[in-house]
This record gives C-alpha cells, structure tokens and sequence, in this order.
C-alpha cells in the first residue's frame, strides 16, 4: 500500500512527529502500520497548520484544469504508425494510462497496415511467383524481378511482419515506384512478404514489404 499511495501522488511522511501524535495531521492522511493496519485521520491537528475556511477558499479559488478532447481511434493508429507512442508494452502502457483502448487502437493499425499503410481500399495484386526465389536461411541482395509499388503508401519493414519497425532511411515508398525484388518469405501468419532493394537519393537499402502491395514487372 505504501507503494501504492506512493504512485497515486502522497507524500510518505515519516519524521516522528507525525508517528507520535496526532498534532501535526490534517484531515485525509493516512495512517499506514505496513503489517497491521491502515486509517484515515479525519481529525486537525493542533500545530498543522490547517482550518476549514482555509481549505473552502482553496476549492473554491480553485480553476478546474480543461481536460483535453480524447483522441479518435483512427488518429490514434495515424500516431503509432508515425512512432508516437512508442512500441510493444511500452505502446500497450503508455495507450491504457492515457486512457485509450489499446486492443482497439492496435486492431486499427493491423487493419491499415494491411491496406498497404493507408486508410483507402486498394485492391492487393496477385500472390508471388515462383520466379522470385524463397527464403533458405540466408536473404539474397540479388534482384531476381522489378516490381512496382501498388499501395499509394508502402510501410517498408526492418523485419517481414507489421509488427516490425519501419526502416530509417526509406520507412514508407510511394505509389508507382520500382523496387528490386530479391527473394519472397512469409509472415507468422503465412502472409507472403518480400525482400526488395531500394535505390534512392539516400543510397541502395534493403528491406521487407508485403507482396500483396508490389506487383512483379
């Protein structure tokens, strides 16, 4: 419990002259004997320094703080895509504290991640072929086929799941752009996904992207 109080915002108190007497409480403290018992001190103390008419002119003085308009599901997902909240538990955490639904919000996401990384419907291109060579236990930097961008934005990934961050130098690709496909793999869910080369004014990286966005050319 003391770590408890702790966390929600009290002070933990423990100078002797608040153990011994009662001189030096106010109303609302607690009175903690960690392997006995807990209470609540209603009393005032004769040195604490406390009156009612100083704690009703504190409430009513007081200006409530505005509390800020809660975010919609959609902008939500919008700021994890863009790294805003952080990844794994941490997101998981940092979602629940500010008060939003996490299983919601990160459904969300999962659901425009899988349109290519846009809120607009685009209709995936066909499965891979078998002229692009499958994962043996080491990607190849070979380009095997072209292939072009279908989605109007690509979330490019450091690992092939869209659970996976996005790579620094070339995290999304637009639309209509030609990438060099090297070799296919597939998610935990048996999605296909591939290994593609980017050259860019950033130079040549490589990448994973799901190949249900890039049509071979």
């Amino acid at each position: 419990m003391r770590a408890g109080f702790k966390a929600a915002g009290f002070e933990v108190l423990t100078d002797s002259k608040y153990l011994t007497s009662n001189a030096y409480l106010m109303p609302g403290d607690i009175l903690l004997n960690d392997n006995n018992h807990t209470a609540t001190n209603i009393g005032i103390g004769s040195k604490s320094g406390y009156t009612q008419n100083a704690a009703a002119n504190i409430v009513k003085d007081e200006t409530p703080t505005p509390s800020t308009p809660k975010k919609s599901v959609e902008e939500l997902a919008k700021e994890v895509l863009a790294n805003k909240w952080g990844i794994g538990d941490a997101r998981k955490q940092a979602l629940t504290n500010a008060g939003y639904d996490y299983n919601a919000v990160q459904a969300k996401v999962n659901e425009i991640l899988k349109n290519g990384g846009n809120t607009t419907t685009t209709t995936p291109t066909p499965k891979p072929t078998t002229t692009v060579p499958m994962f043996n236990g080491k990607y190849s930097q070979t380009v095997a086929k072209k292939g072009k961008v279908t989605a109007n934005l690509l979330n490019i990934r450091l690992k092939p799941t869209i659970h996976s961050g996005n790579l620094t130098s070339y995290p999304t690709l637009k639309g209509g752009t030609i990438v060099g496909v090297c070799m296919q793999t597939k998610d935990e869910d048996g999605d296909p996904w591939y290994y593609i080369q980017i050259n860019g004014a950033k130079g040549t990286k490589y990448g994973f992207a799901s190949a249900a966005y890039i049509q071979l050319v």
